[in-house]
């Protein structure tokens, strides 16, 4: 089904009714004029209809904009919609007659090269109150295992909210002409982007949420040059049942940045995050991040871990020239890159794998893996071309910066390996496996578990007020063993 229009808003309070035969697949609505479409109000269709706004001068979605649809949305600034047979349906159509529109299946959004802006705006109120989940009734939201997708130029979600239960969430930011290209999956449909070359940014603020947790959960793709996270936003991808978790993955050209708020609980800050809920039996999904400069400051988080019976997935980044973890001196929450098996939990950690030229925690940064109940803790791995710095402690001086895979459970701790250029460890910086008692650290207790082995690869090793140790639980026996390896020199 084809729709053309001048214009095309819904105003607050009102509705579109796409009034389509149970039987029609897609609805494909274009914007001819050159005005911002601005939706305030309902967009809704009969049956599991696709539905396809595309203005190539922008969208904006308001606090009261909602979707009550069966299969998939696609809100995007494309110059048109490309389908199987070669036809295109464009947004501003050429002189002369049109080709005529067949039932082929789109394949592709064709892009010029000044696509519109996407904004999203909302209250915030999608992340978690008073519970764990993201859940609210606001903001834009697709049946399960449907496809949420917005595809244009700069995109700005202002405390606005994203969600599918399971299903597939798409945000991508194109700069320049070319073809992102559309590829049904049983999720409705994941998008490519080999045929673009230039990227835009896309923001979260204002406790934004793009969510798409589920029985297992759904996948998330990000695709921009710059992503800005901050003011408490998530984006999450959580294992609530028995199903296997998706994938959550950034590719971001030049840089991905979270910003916490200092004064909020890490649980309720900005941050990326895939875990397996108490009671859930399925395993969690991985998160995966490509970028050029990866920078988690201010309590802010990127977190995989389970509070259940499934395993937790795995964190990969990739960034070429640098990752930072950062603390405010006066957060009360720690920045942190953390795959943790919780207490109450059976299944195990997830494994952390970091490649850059550059890494630095400093004043209270963290990068750790851990188990606190039966499963295991997941391993550690981090290759740095340069360096490796872990410097400094929060203000309050019990919060040092550390890279760990401890244990305060019955479960095992995983392995830690660095291999680096430069390794620097100052001001009270850590590099530790197995368990620790602290008075100054409550929360966290010995435990049973066997400990790791930390291996570390260097070419220059410098400790200034800085510790590298490996150590047994307090609680363990019968001389079980930490191993501890430290080269100098890489081969």
């Amino acid at each position: 089904m084809f729709h053309s229009f001048g214009q095309f808003s819904v105003p607050t309070g009102s509705a579109v009714y796409f009034k389509n035969a149970p039987d029609i697949q897609n609805i494909l609505t274009r914007v001819t004029g050159s005005s911002i479409s601005n939706i305030d109000g309902l967009i809704r269709a009969n049956g599991i209809a696709n539905v396809f706004l595309i203005n190539p001068n922008g969208i904006i979605f308001g606090t009261n904009a909602s979707l009550n649809i069966g299969g998939s949305f696609f809100g995007t600034t494309a110059s048109n919609i490309k389908f199987a047979d070669g036809i295109s349906f464009d947004a501003k159509p050429l002189s002369g007659a049109e080709p005529l529109l067949t039932v082929s299946v789109p394949v592709g959004l064709g892009f010029g090269t000044n696509a519109g802006n996407i904004r999203v705006f909302g209250d915030g109120q999608g992340i978690r109150k008073t519970s764990d989940l993201i859940d609210t009734s606001s903001g834009l939201r697709v049946q399960p295992n449907q496809t949420l997708a917005l595809v244009g130029g700069d995109i700005v979600l202002s405390g606005g909210t994203l969600k599918t239960t399971g299903g597939q969430i798409e945000l991508g930011s194109v700069a320049g002409a070319g073809l992102v290209n559309l590829i049904p999956t049983d999720k409705g449909w994941t998008l490519g982007y080999s045929g673009i070359s230039a990227f835009g940014e896309i923001q979260l603020s204002g406790a934004a949420a793009v969510d798409a947790s589920g029985n297992g959960g759904g996948n998330i793709q990000i695709q921009a040059m710059k992503l800005m996270l901050d003011g408490g936003s998530q984006i999450e991808s959580s294992t609530l049942g028995a199903g296997t978790g998706g994938t959550l993955k950034i590719n971001a050209s030049d840089s991905v940045n979270l910003v916490g708020l200092p004064e909020v609980d890490s649980f309720f800050n900005t941050g990326i995050s895939s875990l397996v809920y108490p009671r859930a039996t399925g395993a969690g999904g991985n998160i995966n991040i490509e970028t050029g400069r990866l920078s988690v400051r201010d309590g802010a988080g990127i977190a995989a871990g389970t509070y259940g019976f499934g395993n937790a997935g795995f964190i990969e980044v990739l960034a070429h020239n640098s990752v930072e973890v950062l603390r405010k001196p006066t957060a009360n929450a720690g920045s942190s890159i953390t795959s943790l098996a919780q207490r109450g939990s059976t299944g195990s950690g997830g494994n952390i794998k970091i490649e850059t030229a550059r890494l630095s925690l400093r004043s209270g940064g963290v990068i750790s893996s851990g188990t606190f109940g039966q499963g295991s803790g997941g391993n550690v791995s981090i290759n740095a071309d340069e360096e490796v710095q872990v410097t400094g402690k929060s203000l309050t001086g019990n919060s040092p910066s550390r890279i760990s895979a401890r244990t305060g459970g019955t479960g095992k701790a995983g392995n830690l390996t660095i291999e680096a250029e430069r390794l620097t460890v100052t001001d009270g910086g850590r590099i530790n496996i197995g368990g620790e008692k602290s008075k100054k650290n409550l929360n966290f207790q010995p435990g049973q578990g066997n400990a790791g082995t930390l291996r570390i690869n260097a070419d220059s090793i410098n400790l200034d007020r800085g510790t590298i140790t490996g150590s047994i639980p307090i609680w363990q026996k019968e001389g079980k063993k930490t191993n501890l390896f430290a080269m100098s020199h890489r081969e």
